[in-house]
């Protein structure tokens, strides 16, 4: 997947590394959903959605440069927490990674159309004060990434693997969408994100893939995934973004209606100032007193206008969740400053109900530039 915005501010990190070991970042995520001191569940001030989303965090994350990433998914409260297992549906597609190098975003994700000969929603729990490590091997199979998706016993992406290079800015994100199964099994959702920075020394095997959507090897699932981009993305300094989501195909391309439950909470807005990334995501848990799954479709060669409002109501950052008609967050406007670095996500999962309607799902991004 490629979605590339000029214009983006690059980050000088305060992160560092030795060129013959993996990159170590401490503490990485520095988003409020990674807090090492999360508020207590007693503040009365912190409805549901807050104490599930500060409750997890990534801690440690080292990088290595031939594609393999582990990080710690950590539970700073006293009770245990319960994720997902990435052997089911509900967890197998959750992990995306995104790769700021020279002024462009390169987005990778899970490939979402897996298949498992069992598949029941089964998940791990993390102790009070405990974590669990995650390997996440972008050339190991199942990822989907510069225009192609590989299968699970693939290598790469179309015969090529990827390498972190030296400067590249490193962004893991856990992204976990609201299912009735989660609610009943009372497992995780939310999203949290860390950074690593790559330094010094010398990087191998450059990946320059370019992917053209004939090729024999390219699956359907490739070629829809392709044809959505974010373009003309620019963030206001009262906390607004706009942008269009093209439709590069020839052929007409639905995408949810912000209006339900599938299409409600798959933007997200990343956050980097001062060496520090913020989160923000729309509030999964909302209500509609009209829930079906309603789309709108983009013609071949068209664009769909998209206003996000993150003071508008319906948002989660800065370790609160606003509802409908709130505005901030926990009484407190967000603005956007000038040297901010701004990633914009729109991250759709798959459902049987994409499926059936033929509606676009995966994961793109693009950079925003603050005016």
């Amino acid at each position: 997947m490629r979605t590339f915005s000029y214009g983006l501010l690059i980050l000088t990190s305060v992160l560092c590394s030795c060129a013959t070991s993996p990159v170590t970042s401490q503490n990485a995520s520095k988003t409020p959903y990674a807090s090492n001191t999360p508020r207590v569940a007693n503040d009365k001030s912190i409805n549901p959605s807050d104490k599930s989303i500060n409750s997890l965090g990534i801690g440690k994350v080292e990088v290595s440069r031939t594609g393999i990433i582990t990080a710690q998914v950590e539970n700073p409260l006293r009770e245990p927490i319960k994720v997902w297992q990435d052997s089911n549906s509900w967890g197998a597609a959750c992990w995306r990674v995104l790769l700021i190098r020279s002024g462009r975003v390169e987005t990778f994700f899970q490939n979402p159309d897996q298949g498992f000969t069992m598949n029941v929603p089964t998940f791990n729990e993390i102790a009070g004060g405990g974590h669990i490590e995650q390997k996440l091997d972008l050339n190991g199979g199942n990822w989907c990434g510069m225009g192609h998706c590989s299968i699970y016993n693939e290598r790469g992406f179309g015969g090529k693997k990827i390498s972190f290079e030296s400067n590249d800015i490193v962004i893991i994100v856990y992204d976990v969408p609201d299912t009735q199964e989660a609610r009943d099994i009372g497992v995780w959702y939310g999203v949290i994100a860390a950074t690593a920075n790559i330094q010094d020394g010398k990087a191998s095997d450059r990946s320059s893939i370019r992917m053209n959507g004939n090729e024999k090897f390219v699956l359907p699932v490739e070629k829809s995934i392709n044809a959505l981009r974010i373009s003309n993305a620019l963030a206001s300094r009262t906390g607004f973004v706009t942008l269009q989501l093209e439709n590069f195909s020839q052929e007409p391309l639905k995408v949810w209606k912000g209006s339900n439950s599938w299409g409600a909470a798959c933007w997200r807005v990343f956050l980097i100032r001062n060496g520090t990334l913020e989160v923000f995501f729309q509030n999964p848990d909302q209500e509609f007193t009209k829930n079906g799954p309603g789309f709108n479709e983009i013609p071949g060669g068209g664009h769909l206008d998209q206003k996000l409002d993150l003071n508008g109501g319906n948002w989660c950052g800065l370790g609160h969740c606003s509802i409908h008609s709130e505005r901030g967050f926990g009484g407190k406007k967000f603005n956007f400053e000038p040297n901010d670095t701004v990633i914009v996500i729109y991250d759709v999962p798959v459902t049987q109900e994409a499926h059936d309607n033929h509606v676009w799902y995966g994961v793109i991004a693009a950079t925003a530039t603050v005016q």
